[in-house]
């Protein structure tokens, strides 16, 4: 799935994938290390989940916005998401063209 979302972004022309990460430790020392625009986040990550990822940035006072891209379209985790923080919420069966225009929303809005 990584090497896929980073083939979508890489064809988007204007972005470029600077770190994977494959659990939510993996996220926290990349977001330390590298200077994003922008997280996509899977809720379901070994570790921490993306719902305890988000709050843990929200705790800290990080201004990274986030898109969750998730297999879990549930409205709970939607709704959870959003308030923790997350600038939009997507299936990973969405078209590839929603996905990158919700990450330069995600990246306008912030910057």
């Amino acid at each position: 799935m990584r090497k896929a979302l980073t083939n979508i972004f890489n064809r988007a022309g204007d972005m470029k994938v600077i770190a994977e990460a494959r659990d939510a430790e993996e996220v926290f020392r990349q977001i330390d290390s590298q200077n994003a625009d922008v997280l996509v986040l899977d809720l379901n990550m070994p570790g921490k989940n993306g719902l305890e990822i988000l709050k843990q940035l929200q705790q800290t006072g990080s201004d990274l916005p986030v898109v969750v891209l998730t297999l879990f379209p549930n409205k709970k985790f939607k709704n959870e998401a959003m308030r923790l923080g997350a600038r939009d919420f997507l299936t990973k069966d969405c078209d590839p063209n929603d996905l990158i225009g919700a990450v330069r929303k995600a990246k306008n809005r912030a910057g």
